[in-house]
């Protein structure tokens, strides 16, 4: 939980002093309250110091909690760690020359937020890391990544005319939605891998294949009284579940794909952020499906 907040308090906090930059250098002068697509903070009249108390309140939220993670690891090292996400956060717009603007915004996405709090998380709650738990953070890259492709694809034109040379400015609009849908498509791949182990595939195969036999012994079983032992255990529905989870990834990864190749950005997002949820889902699912073989 604390390592929870640490990553989801340092995220919003990038997201305040984003919305608190690009309203101060004009960069979301058309993102007002009268915008037709997503409204910014600063540019829809809110007081940019109030903005920035925000992100320092939340940014504060998350160093308590990492401080209590460290504390009760011993792992003194992540305090460094910790602080180089704060100065990536706080660079990514702000300064006097922030990366953001200068088509770096997508690389610090993978690394701040898919490699470092996936993989940082797994160490501190066990002291080592696995090719499950790389895979992961590597998915977590790909799909943070995404995610800002779509922003930054949408608001393409914008940026550009504001100086914000962002990755999707530098290399246009066709080879940054081709990136962005390799994104998500490397993202569905790597779950269907990762998030279930290839012998879990193959045991639930079987236990489907026998279901219609087994369905029939039960019905023999009410109408005759001859009974048998099989029955579904827990890790074989959490086997089931991680599955399901794996297949819904997969499918709203293809949606999101289509949104972002038609343009249709107000759909990609949230198809973006909805895959990264099941496919975190997944992952913890098959977990708690190894658990109950234990």
């Amino acid at each position: 939980m604390l390592c929870a907040v640490v990553a989801v308090g340092l995220q919003i906090a990038v997201n305040y002093l984003n919305d608190y930059a690009d309203g101060v250098r004009g960069t979301d002068a058309r993102r007002g309250s009268d915008a037709a697509g997503p409204r910014r903070l600063v540019a829809s009249g809110i007081d940019p110091s109030r903005v920035l108390l925000a992100a320092a309140v939340t940014a504060l939220a998350a160093c308590s909690a990492g401080l209590v993670a460290v504390v009760i690891t011993g792992r003194w090292w992540l305090i460094a760690l910790g602080a180089t996400c704060l100065l990536a956060g706080w660079g990514y717009t702000n300064g006097r020359h922030p990366y953001g603007y200068r088509g770096l915004g997508e690389l610090a996405a993978f690394v701040f937020f898919g490699l470092v709090p996936a993989l940082g998380t797994q160490y501190a709650l066990s002291g080592s890391i696995t090719v499950t738990g790389a895979a992961g953070s590597v998915i977590c890259g790909l799909l943070s990544v995404s995610v800002m492709m779509v922003n930054n694809l949408r608001d393409l034109e914008d940026d550009a005319a504001h100086g914000k040379r962002t990755l999707m400015v530098r290399i246009g609009s066709g080879k940054g939605k081709c990136w962005c849908m390799r994104a998500l498509g490397w993202a569905a791949g790597l779950t269907v891998v990762f998030a279930m182990p290839l012998s879990v595939y193959a045991e639930l195969l079987d236990l489907l294949i026998v279901l219609p036999a087994e369905v029939d012994r039960e019905r023999s079983c009410t109408e005759y009284g001859i009974c048998d032992d099989w029955s579904w255990g827990n890790a074989d529905w959490m086997s089931l579940a991680a599955f399901v989870s794996i297949a819904g990834c997969v499918a709203i990864a293809t949606r999101a794909v289509a949104a972002v190749r038609h343009d249709q950005w107000r759909r990609a997002l949230p198809l973006c952020s909805m895959t990264s949820l099941v496919a975190a889902g997944a992952f913890v699912l098959n977990a708690c499906q190894a658990g109950f073989m234990v």
